[in-house]
């Protein structure tokens, strides 16, 4: 079976409003505030720095949503898509809902919006741990020509906990999450950099998008 990936992608929303981890949390794993409890100098900048960036470094990196958001992503240059042995992958994991695909079909004036692909005509497989959903045109449904221009094929999904409700979180990423600004803030300030290594390691290896073998177009 051929696979092609969504490889180019575009952040639509992004809920930034709250994080997975806190202020409070973070100081809790930092070796520098269990010596120094009453600083308050580093608050803003680990609020609005560190965090935001280790979040943007997780999704980045494992390719696993955190934040409630909304992505249109593309295959760059497909032109042909056959029932029989075509399968396109999301390249992002908790991904909650696949709203949209829409394509320019062979025949496009090139003026015209892009065509919205029927829900009748394919279907969207489930994410078993850190594999992602598949999405496949049906066989009873023949094949897709489309007009060649890059970024035609594209998909536009959800992804992230809705509302940034994080309470079914995995402990595990949080608590490597908060490690790793807490290693961040210890480092600055001369401690050991290495101390919550295995934490950090682990956590993105056991969620790390698996890579599938794909059709580089």
């Amino acid at each position: 079976m051929f696979k092609y990936i969504f490889s180019n992608k575009k952040v639509l929303t992004r809920n930034t409003g709250t994080y997975p981890i806190t202020l409070s949390e973070i100081k809790e794993k930092s070796f520098y505030f269990l010596d120094n409890p009453s600083d308050t100098s580093q608050d803003s900048y680990i609020n609005n720095v560190l965090i935001p960036n280790t979040i943007k470094d997780w999704e980045r990196s494992t390719k696993y949503l955190l934040l409630d958001q909304e992505i249109e992503a593309f295959i760059p240059n497909i032109q042909f898509i056959n029932t029989s042995n075509l399968e396109m992958i999301v390249n992002n994991i908790n991904v909650r809902s696949v709203e949209e695909i829409k394509y320019y079909p062979e025949d496009w004036d090139e003026i015209a919006s892009k065509s919205i692909l029927s829900t009748d005509n394919y279907l969207v497989t489930s994410e078993i741990k850190n594999s992602s959903k598949k999405i496949r045109l049906k066989k009873d449904k023949g094949s897709l020509v489309l007009f060649p221009i890059t970024n035609n094929f594209e998909v536009r999904y959800k992804g992230g906990f809705e509302a940034n409700d994080f309470n079914s979180l995995d402990e595990t990423i949080k608590q490597a999450l908060c490690v790793q600004v807490a290693t961040q803030i210890d480092v600055k300030q001369g401690y050991c950099e290495d101390y919550y290594r295995d934490v950090i390691e682990s956590a993105y290896a056991e969620y790390e998008i698996q890579q599938d073998y794909v059709c580089v177009i």
